[in-house]
């Protein structure tokens, strides 16, 4: 069956509207009281990847992928070339993602802190089992039943990288 132009137009009006209406896609950074509430209820890996995404708005899989060959703090910066998804590490989005992301000093001092802890394993964040992660979904999980106990409105992981965004635009 053919469409027609105006059947056309509204089946892309019903695309955008349905984007514009899933909250998932909605950028919703937070503010900086929620993150000192996030930092401060956290521990584990759970609070490093929160710092870490905070810090440098890194995608959450590219994240989870970092090794501790990746960063280079004489030069101040990480490594970002590759992403773990479903437990496969590859490529990152787009051949633009492949970059140099710059340590601040607050960050600087939380990586050497995680290297203190996980320096002896290649993979910045490692699970329970001391295994790099097979996908950030569960800490998407842990993020939001977090959120839900500390009172802040429920978003997912993903929003911290629209906060560091957000941040460094401000």
């Amino acid at each position: 069956m053919k469409l027609n132009k105006k059947a056309l137009d509204n089946a892309k009006y019903f695309d955008i509207k349905k984007l514009i209406d899933n909250e998932d896609d909605i950028v919703n950074p937070f503010n900086k009281d929620e993150i000192f509430k996030i930092l401060n209820n956290t521990t584990g890996n759970l609070h490093y990847f929160i710092f870490i995404m905070f810090y440098t708005g890194i995608r959450p899989g590219e994240l989870i992928s970092l090794t501790w060959n990746d960063i280079d703090f004489e030069k101040k910066r990480m490594a970002v070339d590759k992403t773990t998804f479903q437990g496969k590490v590859g490529n990152v989005k787009t051949q633009s993602s492949v970059r140099y992301v710059d340590i601040l000093p607050q960050l600087e001092s939380k990586l050497k802190e995680l290297k203190s802890i996980n320096g002896n394993f290649d993979y910045l964040l490692l699970n329970q089992s001391k295994k790099p992660f097979y996908s950030h979904d569960v800490l998407n999980f842990r993020f939001k039943k977090l959120l839900k106990q500390i009172g802040i409105k429920e978003r997912n992981i993903y929003n911290l990288r629209h906060t560091f965004a957000s941040y460094m635009i401000s």
